[in-house]
């Protein structure tokens, strides 16, 4: 199931705290069947024929889409959808009268950045990846990308610690890395990832939510490739910089069934603290 432009504009009606009328939405599909059946969407009764829908004020909004939908930030994922709107339009519009044919994708690909300049090929000829603060690659074609054998590909979750990358050296002294950002989101990372044997070390937050990520969307593809990176100092950032709330919001929304015994200790940390980590934390002031 995917949030359309309709959805995704109410459901930030209700993040904002609005309690709107139930036909605002239909009840009868099964994307709010889901969120009322999780209890995410409360209904309320107002009188024989009207009801009311709100959010559930103790249930964590932005880490159930991001566990069920995949998305970080509504706000920007509404923007994506209307842009790839427009784009689909003006496309279908030149080959149709109808302007309602199906839509396509438009881009393919995953951006990736470095820290130290990386030589790799693309469509048979050389291509030098160069670290530019503000700039990043986008690998559109990329079935025809290739990286030398010995880079570690480095998946990043969050976007500002994809931008700030040379505040992040000091966790990244054993490469040559690649860095590649989960956004956008779609599977072509992933596709690539299984056609060669690199590992993938993931950077994500240290919550049940980001471990989630990391399990769902990468090891379950990747398998025993895919590693998490723990920074040396993670107890202790955790004690110090560790957010309870994050934890508290988190605490019963994620079963973790499939979690590896080599991170077990991890989640035992979690709850000797009471609290999780952002990734974000790891950028250097």
């Amino acid at each position: 199931m995917k949030i359309n432009i309709a959805q995704a504009k109410v459901l930030l009606q209700l993040k904002a705290g609005e309690t709107l009328p139930s036909s605002k939405i239909n009840l009868k599909l099964a994307i709010w069947q889901k969120m009322v059946e999780d209890q995410l969407v409360l209904v309320q009764q107002i009188n024989r024929r009207s009801k009311s829908i709100f959010l559930n004020p103790n249930l964590p909004f932005d880490a159930y889409l991001q566990s069920h939908f995949g998305i970080d930030d509504l706000e920007q994922y509404l923007v994506f959808l209307e842009e790839k709107e427009k784009v689909d339009r003006a496309s279908a519009i030149k080959v149709s009268s109808d302007s309602k044919v199906r839509h396509q994708r438009t881009f393919f690909g995953f951006m990736v950045t470095v820290l130290e300049p990386l030589t790799t090929t693309l469509n048979g000829q050389e291509f030098i990846l160069h670290p530019t603060q503000g700039a990043f690659h986008f690998i559109y074609d990329y079935e025809q990308f290739i990286i030398p054998e010995d880079v570690v590909v480095v998946g990043v979750e969050n976007a500002e610690n994809f931008r700030q990358l040379h505040k992040q050296k000091h966790l990244f002294t054993d490469g040559p890395y690649m860095f590649v950002s989960r956004y956008p989101q779609n599977k072509d990372f992933v596709r690539w990832m299984q056609k060669n044997n690199h590992p993938y070390l993931h950077f994500g937050d240290f919550d049940f939510a980001g471990i989630n990520i990391f399990l769902s969307e990468y090891a379950t593809h990747l398998g025993d490739r895919a590693k998490l990176l723990i920074p040396h100092d993670f107890e202790f950032s955790l004690a110090k910089y560790g957010n309870k709330k994050l934890y508290d919001q988190q605490l019963n929304h994620y079963q973790l069934a499939a979690l590896p015994k080599e991170y077990t200790w991890i989640i035992e940390l979690f709850h000797q603290y009471k609290k999780c980590l952002e990734q974000e934390v790891f950028i250097e002031s």
